[in-house]
């Protein structure tokens, strides 16, 4: 007997691939319940076809699960070069999954991680990933409770890695006592975009910044003439389409954690 979940996720399929077939290139499933099952067969679609660059996940409870099955696919994928896994609930064992895969994947430059609940443990996974991975250029970790020690973790990557462009660090809970999180900034060269409001720590960056980082380095921040552009939103070129989050009916974007004055 066909259950709800069921016919659920073959509408998902069917839209999907309605989106596949229109443009050869996305596939957009946004809250669809994939946790439910479905997840293994959108991988086994990413292993077949090539022609999928933007995969949008967002707000499917996928749990570590999902985010296991997904590592897996992304250490050989290297056509997918946007994923949005946004709320999620990964938590910090799937992110040390995706941590992993990072390793090893070369196709991804822009990974949307927003509200997945990582905290300290999964940003420090995700951390050991960035130091190897050579691809990634668009990186979004707002709301993920990350706090100092996680934060750290991240730019202390940052210092390592020579792709990524844009980092959002927003909402993750970084207090003015980070020491070391603002010391290892001031050592982060190659990163045109650090977004860092909405967290206590906030307060501290602008002096701070003022104190270390050269005229050059803040240009490379992104920051022109002035610190408090740090927390500007993106521009509408970091994404493929995009300024912010995939919405719930298309790859174009409404609104999100990156370009909203309010979150």
């Amino acid at each position: 007997q066909e259950t709800q979940e069921g016919r659920n996720f073959a509408d998902a399929i069917k839209k999907g691939w309605n989106w596949v077939e229109r443009d050869q290139q996305t596939l957009n499933l946004p809250n669809f319940e994939l946790w439910k099952g479905g997840l293994n067969t959108i991988c086994v679609i990413l292993r077949k076809n090539r022609s999928i660059t933007n995969l949008n996940l967002s707000g499917n409870i996928i749990g570590f699960e999902g985010a296991k099955t997904l590592a897996d696919v992304l250490r050989l994928n290297q056509s997918l070069s946007y994923l949005n896994l946004s709320n999620n609930h990964i938590k910090s064992e799937g992110a040390s999954e995706i941590g992993v895969a990072l390793k090893e994947n070369i196709g991804l430059t822009n990974l949307n991680f927003r509200g997945n609940h990582i905290e300290s443990a999964g940003g420090s996974a995700i951390a050991e990933g960035l130091k190897e991975n050579h691809t990634l250029m668009i990186l979004n970790l707002s709301k993920n409770r990350l706090q100092d020690e996680g934060a750290l973790s991240i730019a202390l990557a940052l210092k390592l890695n020579n792709t990524l462009m844009t980092v959002n660090l927003k909402r993750n809970q970084i207090k003015p006592g980070a020491d070391s999180f603002l010391q290892a900034l001031t050592e982060v060269e190659d990163i045109h975009r650090l977004l860092l409001k909405r967290n206590p720590v906030w307060s501290k960056v602008e002096n701070l910044m003022k104190m270390h980082l050269s005229k050059t380095r803040l240009k490379l921040l992104g920051t022109n003439a002035s610190i408090s552009n740090l927390s500007e939103s993106f521009h509408s070129s970091d994404y493929p389409g995009s300024s912010s989050d995939y919405d719930s009916s298309s790859c174009t974007s409404s609104s999100s954690d990156e370009s909203s004055s309010s979150d």
